[in-house]
């Protein structure tokens, strides 16, 4: 059976493929959702587990993003996982100016924080590549080119992913955490919620899911572990949640 087509790549396999994001690739991906993020067409900084790169060099997120917290230390958070360790070669190493604009946008300076996502992102702009869609295109080449067993297709116009949809079912739930690359196992050490629990959630059996305020909490830890907007997860788990418990009472 031939290999399935992509037209993208999760920045998660651009890593297992082995290719490497310089710098400026990073603090142009990040300006870039930076200002997806402002123009509205992002609810959220997302993480990096659910950014991707199209073929035609766009930069788009899959699943739910977290909308809570500063988008300022969001942003700069997303950029420091992006880039290499301090043990880097010397063409991935960040410059100096780099790691201090995200110690600034943290708070981890004694100097004030960037007060707006505008600030943070001219800070990083002299350090970002000048063309992020050529960037995300050479990505993607070099990802094509170090996993040849998946083969290209010529053109395939790319698309931007919609703003959430209020229609979303538990299912997109359970398709938003596959996207982000985390298995189960994973988001079950990050939660400390059992896997099977998970499991369940994910296909909408809650009858052994906590209610009141516990079993909303628990949803919020499922969400934050995997990387996924935390209130868009709630809004679509509680309702079945609430109906079970209410079969739990009728039951009894």
């Amino acid at each position: 059976m031939a290999a399935a087509m992509s037209t993208r790549v999760s920045l998660t396999e651009l890593t297992e493929a082995g290719v490497r994001l310089k710098p400026a690739e990073a603090a142009a991906i990040v300006a870039e959702i930076c200002s997806q993020r402002h123009d509205g067409r992002l609810r959220g900084v997302p993480s990096a587990n659910v950014i991707r790169l199209t073929q035609d060099g766009d930069v788009v997120a899959e699943g739910p993003v977290n909308t809570d917290g500063p988008a300022v230390a969001h942003a700069a958070q997303l950029l420091d996982d992006l880039l290499p360790g301090f043990d880097a070669p010397p063409e991935f190493r960040a410059p100096g100016g780099l790691r201090l604009a995200i110690a600034r946008a943290l708070g981890t300076l004694d100097v004030p924080a960037f007060a707006t996502l505008d600030e943070f992102v001219a800070a990083i702009a002299r350090f970002a590549a000048p063309d992020v869609r050529a960037a995300a295109r050479d990505l993607f080449a070099a990802w094509a080119a170090a996993t040849p067993e998946t083969p290209v297709p010529a053109s395939v116009p790319a698309t931007v992913e919609p703003l959430p949809d209020p229609t979303l079912t538990i299912s997109d739930v359970r398709r938003a955490r596959r996207a982000t690359g985390l298995t189960l196992e994973e988001v079950s050490h990050r939660s400390r919620i059992p896997a099977p629990l998970l499991r369940e959630l994910e296909w909408g059996y809650l009858r052994n899911w906590p209610g009141g305020l516990y079993g909303r909490s628990q949803l919020v830890r499922y969400a934050r572990a995997a990387g996924l907007d935390e209130q868009l997860v709630v809004e679509i788990a509680w309702p079945l949640l609430d109906a079970m418990i209410a079969e739990r009472g009728a039951s009894t």
